[in-house]
């Protein structure tokens, strides 16, 4: 063995070139002793599921169910699906407990999803072999519950070590608030960077209260993902001296909220760079002056679910961004109402007063309806936002006879937006006129320098016939163009296009 493989750094970092390979590296931690314990290291640092730990044990401990079961939820039987389980009955002995020693404690982030076919059995015979946490070194949990009788079960996984984590159930019950009032006792507040509680249908303030008041505990969080915040819970959040990055699915709870409720607090939100909210632009208007806009780099406003909105109140929502958020620091603005109407003359409501902002690099805009992009407006883009480097603006969908993005204005983009490295547009190609246009364009212009940093062209349903041709002349126009995403295509015709 060469002297240099003796060095932990080296072997490790030779593992780290097959990460993405998984049968290469348990080859080389099977047929290497040099690569053996980095190699297993990585196997098993990050785990979807703890099954692949339990198949570590004889195959007579876990089984398959002999009659076939109705899985509710998906109303199929799992006589033909692997049902894990732990037989109660045959306790685990020192030689099972050794062999899931030698792999435990190797794991670094994991990821439990709900699995039917996953008897709730296995974390009942693992936190009684394991009075302590499970994985030892766990760093990053994520637990999405089905219901609420898994709480008891997330303690024995939780590790002092751990920095993420994120929790998400279908509603609060008397075992998740239990389990809330009691995480701080669980792992280390001070070390905790990353927190995500969400619960989808919780439904009683009194509950949602006494979480809140309790929130201050995490002062060391840089990141916090939480639903149902009361206004209590959102004056506790203001006071984190960390936090870099919040998220709130207010559901209209913080109605009550004023910015006056901030006043006592002597500098609210003080390192806050990110912010998202999931809720309807007429009720982010009245949160949007109780967080300090003038000092984030990045504000995303989403919501899947359908409401309508006017005119007027997208006006506010818009004016109170261009007017309160640092156009000297702002750099990406994220906005998915894809079940909100777009509003009539969009380019003047919604995007006109953002041209301020001029330090954006990301732009990503997503409404019901046609957003297309005007010559004009292609080219103030250009001239306000010299930083872009990604401009989506792609419809989920395509109304016939609506007003798509110019192909010239694809031009302006390209010469007025060197940095440019994603684009999503609706443009028109569908006939052989506007084609024509397009290669005109192309042979009287200066365009198809190297400089040109587009990479990525989304076009989404856009109408565009003799594909191949169309294709040709954009990869002319972009010669870094690395591929052009079209929506309806599998991957090898996407790939030809």
């Amino acid at each position: 063995m060469h002297s240099f493989l003796s060095v932990a750094e080296i072997r490790l970092a030779i593992c780290e070139l097959l990460q993405k390979d998984k049968i290469s590296l348990v080859a080389l931690a099977g047929s290497c002793s040099t690569f053996k314990e980095p190699a297993l290291n990585l196997i098993w640092r990050k785990l979807k599921g703890i099954d692949s730990l339990i198949k570590c044990l004889p195959r007579e401990l876990w089984a398959s169910p002999t009659k076939p079961r109705t899985v509710v939820s998906l109303q199929v039987p799992t006589a033909h699906l692997l049902f894990i389980s732990l037989e109660p009955e045959q306790a685990l002995n020192g030689t099972d407990i050794a062999t899931l020693d030698k792999y435990r404690g190797r794991v670094q982030e994991l990821e439990y999803p709900p699995d039917p076919n996953f008897g709730i059995d296995v974390l009942q015979a693992l936190s009684l072999c394991y009075p302590g946490p499970v994985f030892p070194n766990l760093q990053v949990l994520e637990w999405w519950c089905s219901d609420d009788s898994f709480f008891p079960f997330i303690r024995s996984c939780l590790s002092s070590k751990l920095t993420s984590l994120t929790i998400s159930a279908g509603a609060w019950a008397p075992t998740a608030i239990s389990f809330m009032l009691r995480l701080p006792t669980h792992i280390c507040p001070n070390i905790l960077r990353h927190l995500h509680i969400q619960f989808r249908l919780d439904s009683r303030d009194s509950q949602l209260q006494l979480c809140g008041t309790n929130l201050g505990i995490w002062h060391s969080l840089h990141y916090l993902h939480l639903s149902g915040l009361t206004v209590e819970g959102f004056l506790q959040v203001a006071k984190m001296p960390h936090l870099e990055k919040l998220t709130l699915d207010t559901e209209d709870r913080l109605h009550a909220l004023d910015p006056n409720c901030l006043k006592h607090i002597s500098h609210p939100f003080p390192r806050l760079r990110s912010f998202t909210s999931h809720d309807f632009p007429f009720r982010v208007v009245k949160l949007l002056p109780c967080i300090p806009l003038s000092q984030l780099e990045e504000l995303a406003l989403e919501s899947s679910s359908s409401a309508s909105v006017t005119q007027q109140e997208w006006i506010s929502c818009i004016h109170i961004l261009a007017q309160r958020l640092n156009r000297k620091i702002f750099k990406k603005l994220y906005i998915n109402y894809d079940n909100i109407d777009v509003p009539q003359q969009w380019l003047d409501i919604i995007l006109s007063p953002l041209l301020q902002l001029s330090a954006l690099e990301n732009v990503e805009i997503d409404l019901c309806g046609d957003l297309g992009l005007s010559d004009a407006y292609a080219t103030r883009i250009a001239q306000a936002w010299p930083e872009i480097t990604v401009l989506d603006i792609l419809p989920s969908f395509i109304v016939a006879d609506s007003p798509l993005t110019a192909l010239s204005a694809l031009v302006a983009l390209a010469s007025g937006c060197p940095k440019l490295r994603r684009l999503g547009v609706a443009f028109d190609a569908a006939n052989e006129e506007v084609q024509a246009t397009l290669l005109d364009l192309l042979m009287t212009s200066k365009l198809g320098s190297p400089h040109l940093s587009l990479e990525c062209l989304r076009v989404g349903y856009s109408p565009i016939v003799h594909k191949e041709f169309v294709a040709l002349l954009l990869f002319e126009l972009f010669p870094n163009l690395a591929y052009i995403e079209a929506s309806g295509e599998d991957e090898e015709t996407k790939d030809r296009v």
